[in-house]
């Protein structure tokens, strides 16, 4: 689980669940950005409920439909956004090869290469969002 750019939502309320703070986060990223988040990082201790400066065992856990990981690097109360670049690489190839099959077309290497810089293009638009 990677990603270089996200959301970094701040809530220190202390009356919320740790999944109520994730889905407040993600229904803000979505707003924002038009599309649904899949991973949050979180601090460790946020994390696993314990009081900060306390250090849990590293499960992972879901909010809806976004994955929730402890971060060493992120500060309490700090939630870290956003998608999973992997899983996003992975839906974009995949919707380009069913677009190729939904044309009826052959695939030929001009057409092959044509994809490739299809998909590195749509690479490069979400890591500048």
């Amino acid at each position: 689980m990677t990603m270089k750019a996200g959301l970094l939502w701040f809530d220190d309320d202390p009356d919320r669940t740790l999944e109520d703070k994730v889905l407040r986060a993600a229904k803000r990223y979505r707003r924002k950005y038009d599309r649904q988040p899949n991973l949050c990082f979180v601090h460790p201790a946020a994390f696993e409920g314990l009081p900060v400066g306390r250090q849990g065992n590293g499960k992972v856990r879901k909010a809806g439909q976004v994955e929730i990981r402890p971060g060493h690097s992120i500060l309490p109360h700090h939630f870290w956004i956003g998608v999973d670049e992997e899983s996003d690489s992975r839906a974009q190839s995949g919707s380009l090869v069913a677009r190729v099959e939904a044309e009826g077309t052959k695939m030929t290497p001009e057409r092959a290469r044509q994809m490739v810089m299809e998909l590195e293009g749509a690479q490069r638009r979400c890591a500048r969002t």
